[in-house]
Order: structure tokens, then sequence, then C-alpha cells
């Protein structure tokens, strides 16, 4: 004879992050731009996100009866997400002109994107019982981490431009016009469980 007895456990845990980044640097409608050094327009922009979530649940049971049980469950997820625009631009303006140029030109736009998420579920049950025990645990853990892209999935592309537009420049030294970007995501799950 005798009854049983039980426990149970969970826990979950919920990170979400976004950033949003808009960086233009520009020389627009000027009519005239003289001298003798260099001219730079420099548009320049480094987003990221550390992300850190856990999720831990232990259970235990114990029973003098015939039958015990036991249930934990963990759960985590982790969403981030970075949209950015950045934008080098000489428009509709001279630099230098051949009675007087200038030095150097350089336009650039650099564009950088880092997600990091270290994101842990663990579950552990543990169940005594005289006669016979059931031990169920169950850790999840997810994540996931979206650059160009919103939180309903519609693509978001980073926009990385640097450009001369309706623009004359006359220049001694060299000209540059450069656009750079680089994105990382460094995903990191771990989920365990378990049970006796």
């Amino acid at each position: 004879g005798g009854g049983s007895g039980g426990s149970l456990s969970i826990d979950a845990s919920v990170a979400q992050n976004t950033v949003v980044g808009i960086v233009e640097a520009g020389l627009s409608n000027a009519a005239s731009v003289h001298t003798p050094g260099s001219v730079t327009v420099s548009a320049v922009d480094f987003s990221s996100i550390n992300s850190q979530a856990t999720a831990i649940a232990v259970s235990a049971g114990l029973s003098a009866g015939a039958f015990s049980f036991t249930v934990s469950g963990a759960g985590v997820g982790s969403t981030n997400v970075i949209i950015t625009s950045t934008k080098a631009y000489v428009s509709e303006s001279a630099i230098g002109d051949s009675m007087s140029p200038v030095g150097s030109v350089s336009i650039q736009a650099q564009n950088g994107a880092v997600i990091t998420a270290d994101i842990t579920a663990l579950a552990a049950a543990v169940t005594f019982g005289f006669e016979n025990g059931l031990g169920v645990a169950v850790g999840v853990a997810v994540a996931e981490n979206l650059i160009g892209f919103d939180l309903d999935g519609n693509s978001l592309p980073a926009v990385v431009q640097a450009s001369i537009l309706n623009a004359s420049v006359a220049a001694t030294g060299a000209l540059s016009v450069a656009a750079q970007s680089v994105q990382l995501s460094k995903p990191g799950a771990l989920d365990g469980s378990a049970a006796s």
C-alpha cells in the first residue's frame, strides 16, 4: 500500500536586445572649399551586444509510499538585433579648383557590428521512493542573433556607403573613397539536464 509524492520545478529566462544606429557625415552644398591641407569626411559606427542569460531549475521528490515523481524544466532564450546605417558623402559641392587645389581628399565610411550571446539552461530532477521513482529533467537554450533583420525576420541590410555625388574635386594628393563593413555573430547556447 502507500501513497505517492511528487514535485515540480520550472524556471524560464528571456533576454531581448535591439540596437539601431544611424551615423552620417557629409559635406553638402558647399560652393567652394579651399585649404592647403587635406579634406576628410569620415563616418564611423560600431555597435555591439553582449547578452547573458541563465535559467536553472532543480527539483527533488521524496515519498514514503509506493511511487515518487519529480519534474524539472529550465528554458532560456536570447534574441539580439543590430540594424545600422553609416554614410559618408560629398554632394553638390566644389572641393578645390584648378587655381587652388586642396591636398588629399578622403571620404570614409566604416561600420562594425558584433553580437555575443552566452546563454545557459540547466535542469536537474532527483526522486526518492521506497519502491518506484520517476525523474524528468528538461533544459532548453535558444540564441538568435540578427544583423540586418528585425524581430519579425524582415530584411533590413546594414547600409555602409561612401560617395561623391554631383561634386567636383581638385586635389594635388590622393583621392580615397572607401566603405568598410564587418559583422560578427558569436552565439553560445548550453543546455543540460539530469534526472535520477
